[in-house]
């Protein structure tokens, strides 16, 4: 009975540590995810109250101009009131190969040519959820990777998988004491 509690204790050793590793790689994926989207945005900056409220012919209402990782989509909406003004809504999305970020500027013309509102940059969460998996696993591939072949290498030509012994029958390495499953002859 004890070695069944044993063998689960390990099981649940071995599956923390995988959930742990999955989460570290998915994180530092976010990161590299957030970094890559916010180094687009500032490629494509430009909008429309940094010269000064000036619609040209790139910044007109209603149209949306993309490109590689980058979308601007400009809205004109009338305020009514005593004077005639008009509120610019410029939405800039940013990410690769999927946008997963948004900010949107907010300009009062005809009062002022500076942002009246400014919205944090907020997730698009499906581009978010997808670039970090892609990212979190080109990452592993880049980093892990390369470790991970090699051991597998080792194995299949009958050495330590830690320090390349030749390992023979035992189940433990004679040179670093690493233990390990060995193949059964079967």
């Amino acid at each position: 009975m004890r070695a069944c509690w044993n063998a689960i204790e390990s099981g649940c050793e071995r599956t923390g540590k995988i959930i742990t590793t999955v989460i570290v790689w998915l994180l530092m994926g976010a990161i590299v995810n957030v970094a890559v989207a916010c180094g687009i945005a500032r490629l494509f900056r430009g909008s429309v109250h940094s010269r000064q409220g000036a619609n040209t012919a790139q910044e007109l209402p209603g149209v949306e101009l993309r490109g590689v990782g980058v979308r601007r989509h400009v809205e004109i909406r009338v305020i009514e009131g005593p004077d005639l003004q008009f509120e610019t809504i410029v939405i800039h999305e940013a990410g690769w190969p999927l946008l997963c970020l948004r900010r949107s500027d907010t300009t009062l013309a005809m009062i002022s040519s500076m942002p009246r509102e400014y919205r944090l940059t907020t997730p698009i969460w499906r581009g978010l959820a997808i670039n970090t998996i892609l990212y979190a696993a080109m990452l592993w591939l880049l980093f892990a990777g390369p470790g991970f072949v090699r051991r597998r290498v080792r194995i299949k030509r009958g050495l330590c998988p830690a320090c390349a012994y030749p390992v023979g029958e035992s189940a433990t390495c004679t040179e670093c004491g690493h233990t390990f499953e060995t193949k059964s002859a079967g």
